[in-house]
């Protein structure tokens, strides 16, 4: 018995001994991050597993500092549309993502790429960088034949801020997509412009006005005005709450006008 707890005691003390006094191998970081970043842009590479996209994506953004600049190196020389999607979705992954703030103009250029994923994340891209450089592209794809380009881009730029199309904006608070008008009055709403809110008006009188955007209106004309309508969330859909819904609105707008 003594003898058994003598070998399990000297068993466990073995890994310490054998390599006490031995420096270990340092992680290469630069070589694990062009592995990663092969992997995020491979053809034939699948997504989960502890090799796959979402591994190598994760590693890349717990190592920014490390693996910022080769990302953008890749997202400049890679041709391949479906490698510069993925690229994108690695950026947006990143806490912070100003640490990519010296390849804006690179994503600002995929704003005209012809893949639809890819030009769809670059935007949503350049908005999380609020990257100002984006404003002119962002304005073009606001008369896109694509909704959902049009819809992306009002809330880009909506959120980047400075020097924003307004009058671009307002024509599309009568876009025939309900989502590209609550997104345009979202905007509006971020960016408070001179005006506008005798165009939010307008919109929230329209009788035909869907229920999403006429909501979003609201709360648009609140961040302007800074006066609320005291309406609560739940009168907006529940059955039966319309008509004290639109007494509040008549209400509002008799006193702010």
């Amino acid at each position: 018995m003594k003898m058994t707890i003598l070998l399990v005691a000297v068993l466990a003390a073995f890994p310490v001994w054998s390599v006490a006094g031995e420096e270990q191998p340092e992680l290469d970081i630069k070589a694990l991050v062009r592995e990663k970043i092969e992997t995020v842009t491979a053809e034939d590479a699948a997504y989960p597993g502890p090799k796959g996209r979402g591994a190598a994506i994760r590693f890349l953004a717990q190592h920014p500092e490390e693996s910022s600049a080769p990302v953008l190196d890749a997202l400049e020389k890679n041709e391949d549309s479906r490698a510069r999607l993925w690229i994108l979705l690695c950026i947006n992954s990143f806490n912070d993502i100003s640490i990519f703030d010296p390849g804006a103009d690179t994503i600002v250029k995929l704003l005209d790429d012809q893949s639809f994923g890819t030009k769809f994340w670059a935007i949503k891209t350049v908005a999380k960088m609020k990257a100002l450089s984006a404003v002119p592209a962002l304005t073009e794809l606001l008369r896109s034949d694509t909704y959902l380009f049009r819809e992306a881009a009002a809330t880009a730029l909506g959120r980047i801020g400075g020097q924003a199309p307004i009058e671009e904006l307002i024509k599309l608070l009568k876009d025939p997509e309900h989502m590209v008008r609550r997104a345009v009055v979202e905007a509006l709403g971020e960016l408070k412009p001179p005006g506008s809110k005798a165009h939010l008006i307008g919109a929230l009188k329209d009788s035909e006005q869907n229920l999403v955007v006429r909501r979003a209106i609201v709360g648009a004309l609140e961040k302007i005005t800074d006066s609320s309508f005291d309406i609560d969330p739940s009168e907006w859909y529940a059955p039966g709450a319309g008509d004290k819904r639109a007494a509040k609105i008549k209400e509002w707008l008799e006193n702010n006008k």
